[in-house]
């Protein structure tokens, strides 16, 4: 016995006028073209086939999807004028009927509208009127690709503000993926035109709070022309409620310098509580980067170019913290290449060596103290006297006769 949900989807199949049964892609269009203007068509089934013809570049069916542009269901309409769109220069013939329907009050349709005559090469001007109001009324990926096409024509801030609303709506509606990328490139482009002038929009957009779109706004933030100190809060925020810290969002604070001082309790913070390896590095390397900003007069760190002592013990003791925390090779070597406060980075590395719970990550730190030259003789000897892990020892052994030689 067939169940009956099974039986009515098969005889639904069955009975459903399929579009694409035509052996040949012109049998194909046939079909498709009779199902546009046939009066018992469901406004599905008209939009598909308007589509199909499309997609079939069945050139000689512009005057019935032309007539489709009269259709009473938006649908059909827009399917009709972007199947217009990819029938290129065979629309040409239909060009007074697709300049009679500028009046179209569906966004979409006129969005497609729009497009198809841009591609015959009508006048700008002639379209200004319908550009205005996609703008104003259009989806939000519509607005950005009006925009987008209007760059010329727009300001800065006008086009940064359609740029932003487009990256929080793609954000939140889950698709348009490219959208959101090309969106992404205009930003960037946006800064380096012209970053003066849009610093107070991304100041405000750190307003909002999906991930995604924080994380173009950082790098936004952070490819700007100056510091942008009036962020750092915002930035804050952010760090301390974002599941995972984006790149994005760290470079934003890294970009801050000096003024972002007080990120470093928070980065730390995330790092005690963070779980994933990767972005507990991404975190350590950031709190690592962020004091390299804040010591560039010979390894002192400074404060609006005077030394503060203080700033330097409290941004060390984290990053020391950091260290112990995380005995990857990658945290303990971009101690390293700090090339500054080496006593406490030697320190730090001296007590990872010591009481690290991993051998393995012992004998690491152990070989990273070398680096430090004859001056770690003394701490290489001592760990000689007091650890009994064969690997720990061969590593000192090898580090205290290199550095004797």
């Amino acid at each position: 016995m067939i169940p009956k949900r099974v039986l009515i989807v098969l005889l639904s199949i069955l009975l459903t006028p399929p579009l694409v049964a035509a052996q040949s892609p012109r049998e194909q269009a046939q079909l498709a073209m009779r199902t546009l203007t046939a009066p018992q068509s469901s406004n599905d089934e008209r939009a598909l086939a308007a589509e199909q013809l499309g997609d079939l570049g069945a050139w000689d069916a512009v005057t019935a999807l032309a007539s489709a542009l009269d259709d009473p269901e938006p649908g059909v309409r827009t399917a009709a004028a972007y199947a217009l769109y990819d029938l290129h220069e065979y629309a040409a013939p239909v060009l007074p009927a697709l300049k009679a329907r500028l009046s179209e009050t569906n966004p979409d349709a006129l969005y497609a509208l729009v497009m198809v005559l841009g591609k015959l090469k009508v006048p700008a001007a002639e379209l200004a009127a319908a550009n205005a109001r996609l703008l104003r009324e259009g989806a939000p990926v519509h607005r950005f690709y009006t925009a987008r096409a209007l760059a010329d024509e727009l300001s800065a801030v006008e086009l940064v503000a359609h740029v932003l609303a487009a990256l929080q709506a793609f954000e939140a509606d889950g698709r348009n993926k490219s959208a959101f990328w090309d969106a992404k490139q205009l930003l960037e482009r946006l800064v380096e035109s012209d970053g003066e002038q849009i610093a107070p929009q991304l100041l405000a957009a750190l307003d909002h709070h999906h991930p995604n779109y924080i994380n173009a706004v950082g790098l936004a933030i952070y490819r700007l022309p100056r510091p942008l100190p009036e962020a750092v809060p915002k930035l804050i925020v952010h760090l301390g409620a974002q599941a995972s810290p984006s790149h994005g969002l760290m470079n934003a604070v890294l970009r801050q310098g000096s003024h972002a001082r007080t990120a470093l309790p928070v980065l730390h913070k995330r790092f005690r509580e963070e779980t994933d390896d990767r972005t507990r590095q991404q975190l350590a390397e950031t709190m690592m980067a962020l004091a390299q900003t804040l010591q560039p007069m010979g390894g002192r760190i400074v404060l609006n170019g005077v030394y503060d002592p203080a700033l330097a013990a409290e941004v060390w003791s984290l990053i020391g913290e950091a260290a112990l925390d995380d005995p990857s090779s990658s945290v303990r070597n971009t101690i390293l290449r700090q090339g500054a406060a080496t006593e406490t980075a030697r320190d730090v590395l001296a007590e990872a060596a010591r009481r690290d719970l991993n051998p393995s990550n012992r004998t690491t730190a152990v070989r990273s103290l070398g680096a430090f030259g004859a001056a770690s003789l003394p701490l290489l000897r001592e760990i000689l006297q007091s650890s009994d892990e064969p690997e720990v020892l061969e590593a000192a052994r090898l580090e205290v006769a290199r550095l004797s030689e």
